[in-house]
């Protein structure tokens, strides 16, 4: 059995009686076995919370959000365009889709406790289609699905991370 570098660093935290200052296999393989008998090691493993944060409490993913929300709008400018809506008609659109889903876009931010930042993402895409549809655009559900899940699935790949190493 192998502890990484890195799960050694942390156990040492916790004042056992063995060291890790040796890296042998054996004695790695002897404190091993002392923490898997012990409730430590598996309070250790076993998670008391997941937390996820969309609204910028403890990490920013405005940037993520943002992207979705222009994503999602030059896609809806796009099919009422097609539709030859008038532009004044797809800008009043285009205000009722922010709103709707919570998007600010004179402070170019999330608006918080609104769908972005606080509903999961299939109830967003859900909101999305109802929108969609109550502005004429055909299959509206099957298109903010598509271009959610198509097309962003990687929306937050350029997030910051919470914590730096």
């Amino acid at each position: 059995f192998f502890m990484s570098p890195q799960c050694r660093e942390n156990m040492k935290h916790f004042n056992f009686k063995y060291s890790f200052d040796d890296d042998s296999e054996q004695k790695q393989s002897d404190h091993v076995d002392s923490l898997l008998a012990s409730n430590v090691f598996q309070k250790l493993r076993s998670p008391k919370m997941i937390v996820f944060d969309k609204d910028g409490t403890l990490g920013d993913c405005t940037s993520a959000l943002r992207i979705w929300a222009n994503t999602m709008t030059n896609y809806m400018v796009n099919e009422l365009t097609d539709m030859e809506k008038p532009s004044n008609e797809i800008d009043e659109c285009i205000q009722a889709f922010h709103k709707a889903m919570g998007w600010c876009s004179v402070t170019d931010n999330v608006v918080p406790s609104a769908p972005l930042a606080a509903d999961t993402w299939e109830s967003i895409v859900e909101t999305a289609g109802l929108q969609l549809a109550s502005f004429g655009i055909a299959e509206a559900a099957t298109k903010a699905k598509q271009w959610h899940y198509q097309e962003m699935n990687n929306v937050h790949g350029d997030d910051s991370p919470l914590f730096e190493n």
